[in-house]
């Protein structure tokens, strides 16, 4: 996921880049209550308070779930009411070409809902908007060969904001 918000970061108008290089299973930021995500999560929501934090994540297709093979996007923002500028990024998403389901409205695994740096965000600000995307391995590939896709991807955050 690294090299996808690499070439996000190039191609669109986003302020920064955070990402971890090493598998969750190794060491899980999301999870852990010291780490450089929350203090990034926590600082960008001062600095930018209507902001959005888009985290991508990764998952594999051939762990035996039947909800996560038939789709390339598990689209949360962490939380089990969404607010509604979530709805308008999404709907947005759901045009593209890939398979997406909203959290926790259409799947119910890979929500983010512990997500500490969801939390830390939150703290500091109650209008900026934490998104949690968990992508296939196919979408990650497609994300990475197909910049008209990137952009279309990027756009659906762009073209929406108030």
């Amino acid at each position: 996921t690294g090299s996808i918000t690499a070439r996000f970061i190039e191609e669109g108008p986003f302020f920064s880049l955070v990402w971890s290089s090493i598998h969750r299973q190794k060491g899980n930021l999301t999870k852990e209550p010291m780490s450089y995500f929350n203090a990034f999560s926590r600082a960008f929501g001062r600095a930018y308070p209507k902001g959005i934090i888009i985290q991508f994540h990764g998952f594999e297709n051939d762990k035996g779930d039947p909800q996560k093979i038939s789709t390339d996007l598990i689209y949360s923002s962490t939380l089990s009411s969404p607010p509604s500028r979530f709805f308008t990024y999404g709907k947005c998403l759901k045009q593209l070409p890939i398979q997406l389901l909203f959290y926790p409205q259409e799947i119910d695994i890979l929500g983010g809902t512990k997500n500490i740096n969801a939390e830390k965000h939150r703290e500091v600000t109650k209008e900026g908007l934490f998104l949690h995307l968990e992508m296939s391995l196919n979408l990650r590939k497609r994300l990475l060969k197909d910049r008209s896709l990137r952009t279309d991807f990027i756009n659906c955050f762009i073209q929406n904001e108030n």
